[in-house]
């Protein structure tokens, strides 16, 4: 099984508050026999968003202290509708390399060859039922099957065939659209940079040349050169900005693009399920 650490996200509180609670989390868990070895932390989506800057960052921070540290991602939405939503992501071992580097701008991308698939690789989940667990299934099936302690609201024989999935698809387009609004943002913000930086190269570009053409007047008339380093000094390199932003939401499209096509794929075979069984009725 995997034991997940919560990290709270409220910036208010102070950093001591944080780890008192956390030991005394894990003192609690000590005294019922669990496992005290933290191998990650978990967080809620809310339909399907969870891939953002701040994430990274302390996901990152947090695999850089334990290698093997997770993250599970849970959908609460998506459990109700009869499947369990709980995935595990890490970051990928070329995507931790290049977040090193501290640099996250374009060019750094192209030479890491970093993309919306290489910056999370997701692991696969088994999940142990205690004996416990096994018993009290056990129960309910036996009450099921005998009758003893018979009680309507055990009764699920229809519940997988649940044919509403209309909202959620609406909901992940609509949060699919929000996500391409942002990449447009972002890649807005880029041509800008890119218009800004063409710019002042041009008018940099074009003192030194009137200084060039000026030293050349100078020195037929035997006077000092004035120097051009002044000129670059004025306009000094225009680093590139942080592409973290684009390359996540990418990648968020890219889970979103998946949860629409994973929810039409189970919408249509409950729909020749249900097909079958009304052919069977007749």
């Amino acid at each position: 099984g995997i034991n997940a650490e919560y990290m709270g996200k409220d910036k208010n509180r102070k950093q001591g508050h944080d780890e008192s609670r956390h030991v005394n989390f894990l003192r609690q868990m000590q005294k019922v026999n669990m496992d005290t070895e933290p191998t990650g932390w978990y967080r809620s989506s809310f339909y399907g968003y969870f891939i953002n800057p701040q994430l990274v960052r302390e996901h990152y921070l947090f695999q850089k202290r334990c290698n093997g540290a997770v993250l599970l991602v849970y959908d609460p939405y998506s459990t109700c509708t009869g499947r369990l939503a709980l995935r595990a992501y890490r970051l990928t071992d070329a995507f931790m390399k290049f977040l090193d580097g501290n640099k996250l701008s374009a060019g750094e991308f192209q030479k890491s060859n970093i993309d919306m698939h290489t910056v999370f690789e997701e692991l696969p989940i088994q999940i142990h039922n205690s004996h416990m667990v096994h018993a009290y299934l056990y129960e309910l099936r036996e009450r099921k099957t005998t009758g003893w302690g018979h009680d309507d609201r055990l009764r699920c024989d229809f519940d997988r065939l649940y044919m509403e999935q209309s909202s959620r698809i609406v909901n992940d387009l609509r949060a699919l659209g929000t996500s391409i609004e942002h990449y447009l943002f972002e890649g807005a913000m880029w041509q800008k940079w890119q218009r800004d930086a063409y710019h002042q190269r041009r008018r940099r570009d074009k003192e030194i040349t009137e200084r060039q053409a000026e030293n050349q007047t100078r020195r037929m008339k035997n006077l000092p050169e004035l120097p051009i380093d002044d000129i670059k000094r004025k306009y000094p390199p225009v680093e590139d900005p942080d592409r973290l932003g684009a390359a996540l939401v990418t990648a968020q499209i890219n889970q979103y693009c998946g949860s629409v096509s994973d929810n039409i794929s189970q919408a249509l075979s409950k729909l020749c399920v249900a097909q079958g069984l009304n052919g069977d009725v007749r």
